[in-house]
């Protein structure tokens, strides 16, 4: 991080000297946020923290949902490989980060282990919101760490003006990646529309620079990091006024490699069947939405191309809100969410992880805002009641210092009734500046899999054990955030204090493996220690005019510290230090974007052994519109640094380096 000191002085000088030229311009640019399909009028209540439109997402798409939205502030990506990756939101990861689409759970299985996938692509999505505090528990208490929402268009919001079409072919060096996708979206008939998307994406292995990974093997790839996936959408609407309701079903296939398990693949489906409706009504109430599915996921492990394990999760959701007129004040949201998960994970070479378990939960909860002296208050609670029922337990024999058996035992169920609630108070300090104060505690019930979960997990090449004996996860968290806007400039600056009781993760037992069929695994056991976190985010952005370009610098800093109170030590996989300088040049149909991303040297987590080093990856993109169409080259880390992400699980991160130098070029149409 030396380099980052002085260009971040030479940044910050560069904001402070455009700051009088931007506030002689009266048009005002600044980051679109909106909020699609939760909208309470005038205004949306369930405001998300960051918003990426259909532009940015397009620029920065990858083949995950984790590594496209990895750098902005305070958001990285676990990183199991280039196939597997999800969104890691201030050093929280798994089920604390609730991944929706159209606000709706996915119900696939990637917060349960680091090497599943998150079934949605992030092709057929027209944005994506991120969101903290009272909004996110409209989505759970288990969502700490925040909600990440995908928005596609299966189900028309609005009616559309004409037929529309558009593709998007792509070609990445990194991987020899070939991805198209395609929508289509038309009327049928007095207000009925229809919509269709579709998408195919096939991959090498990745190249990176040299690199020794943990079986003393030096190469250029990452072993097995091969991919293919395809997935069609279709969704018909009645859009009448502000009123819509549609159905939806889509599909999604993928086969992918699993790094450091060479022979090991994953076969990953996912089918489900969707329907939303938003009516306006008379009375105290005025609008209710109504979301519900029910979704088909299995994926099998493939050993050799023979089956090891296969997951079936069967789950159903319904989602009630009503938004009620103002009263006293007062105006906001009820609502009750009820979702039911059937997981059932059947023996093929190897034993199962865990037993079949059924998890259903009802949660009702309440969003309300009002103006309060000054400023904006915002209060929001939910209370669940979960439960987790599994048909037997597993135990194992003689596990020090080495196990080699697992046992079966009774049947078991838990209960917990988690409560949350959340309070956000903005209040403005001068005209264009404001000042968010966040206090909330959320209640966390323990997963079917940190519960039930004991076995080895082939694909991630763990021993993971679990505990039935877990109670609920406790937190409390401050978050400050100043914002200033003048004119074409933006400064956000956020600073944050969490503490945990009970929090649950996945640490590594040092000096303890398990043993069969002639392999040892590292052995990780869900548990629940004390633990704390603090950090700090920065954004700085501003835009001004030079001859026939518009001049845009953006600087993003994130701090993060995460530590176990219980046994005085770091917790595992947190993300470093990072400062990210970037450059927009625009004239006419050109942008032509620089960045340059520098992560700090990781702070080695509890009894991890394999420290991510600091590095610096520089990224460029150009872009040309014509006639609808827009052409763009992306060139990602031109220095070909090699670069280990500290979020990826320490028994994995020395086989996944990050890719090293490639280009990318694609083509996105409009017609």
């Amino acid at each position: 991080m030396r380099v980052g000191i002085p260009l971040a002085i030479c940044m910050a000088l560069l904001f402070t000297s455009a700051l009088p030229v931007a506030a002689q311009e009266k048009a005002i640019s600044l980051e679109t946020v909106v909020v699609i399909g939760e909208r309470i009028e005038p205004e949306a209540i369930a405001k998300p923290l960051n918003v990426m439109d259909p532009d940015e997402l397009a620029r920065r798409q990858a083949t995950t949902l984790g590594e496209t939205l990895r750098g902005l502030p305070g958001v990285s990506a676990t990183g199991f490989g280039p196939n597997a990756s999800r969104p890691v939101i201030r050093g929280q990861d798994g089920d604390r980060i609730k991944i929706l689409q159209n606000s709706s759970p996915t119900n696939d299985l990637s917060g349960m282990s680091f090497d599943h996938a998150v079934a949605v692509s992030p092709y057929a999505l027209e944005q994506v919101e991120i969101l903290r505090g009272p909004s996110a528990l409209l989505y759970g208490g288990s969502a700490a760490g925040g909600v990440v929402n995908m928005v596609n268009r299966r189900i028309l919001r609005s009616r559309l003006d004409e037929a529309s079409r558009s593709v998007d072919v792509r070609v990445d060096g990194a991987n020899d990646n070939r991805q198209g996708a395609f929508e289509l979206e038309s009327q049928v008939g007095d207000d009925w529309f229809l919509h269709l998307d579709g998408f195919a994406q096939k991959s090498g292995e990745t190249r990176t620079p040299l690199f020794t990974d943990g079986d003393s093997i030096t190469g250029r790839r990452i072993r097995n990091s091969a991919a293919e996936s395809n997935g069609v959408g279709l969704g018909l609407s009645k859009v009448r006024g502000a009123n819509y309701w549609g159905f939806s079903i889509e599909s999604d296939q993928s086969n992918y490699g699993v790094p450091k398990e060479t022979s090991t693949r994953i076969d990953m489906s996912r089918q489900r069947l969707s329907f939303a409706a938003n009516q306006a009504l008379d009375g105290l109430f005025d609008l209710i939405r109504v979301r519900a599915g029910v979704t088909d996921y299995q994926h099998k492990e493939l050993s050799d191309s023979v089956t090891s394990s296969t997951f079936k999760n069967q789950a159903n959701d319904i989602r009630l809100e009503l938004s009620h007129r103002p009263v006293g004040g007062w105006k906001g949201l009820v609502g009750l969410q009820w979702e039911y998960s059937d997981l059932n994970v059947l023996p093929g070479t190897e034993d199962p992880l865990m037993p079949r378990t059924r998890s259903p939960k009802l949660g009702l909860f309440a969003l309300e805002e009002a103006s309060i002296g000054p400023g904006r208050l915002r209060v929001g609670g939910r209370i669940e009641q979960a439960q987790v029922e599994a048909e037997r337990t597993f135990s194992v024999v003689n596990f020090t210092p080495v196990g080699s058996t697992t046992t079966d035992g009774a049947a078991r169920t838990r209960s917990f009734n988690p409560l949350s609630a959340s309070v956000e108070y903005s209040v403005p300090l001068a005209t264009r500046s404001s000042l968010s104060t966040s206090l909330s505690h959320v209640q966390r019930a323990p997963s079917n899999y940190e519960l039930f979960a004991t076995g080895v997990h082939g694909a991630s090449g763990l021993f993971e054990v679990g505990n039935a004996n877990l109670n609920r996860e406790k937190g409390n968290h401050l978050d400050l955030t100043l914002t200033h806007l003048e004119d074409k400039s933006r400064l956000k600056a956020s600073v944050f204090y969490s503490s945990y009781s009970n929090y649950i993760t996945l640490i590594r037992r040092a000096g303890i493996t398990f043993a069969q069929d002639g392999e040892t695994y590292p052995v990780y056991d869900s548990s629940g220690v004390a633990a704390k976190f603090y950090g700090a985010e920065l954004e700085l952005s501003t835009s001004l005019k030079q001859a026939a370009w518009t001049i845009s610098p953006r600087l993003t800093y994130d701090y993060l510290i995460g530590k176990d109170v219980s046994n005085d030590a770091y917790i595992p996989r947190q993300t470093p230090q990072r400062l990210t300088p970037s450059l927009d040049l625009r004239s006419g149909p050109w942008l032509v974007r620089g960045e340059v991303q520098m992560v700090g040297k990781a702070k080695l987590g509890e009894n991890e052994t394999v420290q991510a080093g600091s590095y610096s990856l520089v990224n460029v993109l150009a872009e040309h519109q014509h006639r609808g169409i827009t052409y763009f080259i992306k060139g990602t880390n031109l220095t070909n640094q090699l670069a280990f992400n500290a979020n990826t699980v320490d028994a994995v991160r020395q086989y996944v380096p990050l890719a090293g130098r490639a280009a990318m070029v694609g083509m996105r149409a409009f017609f």
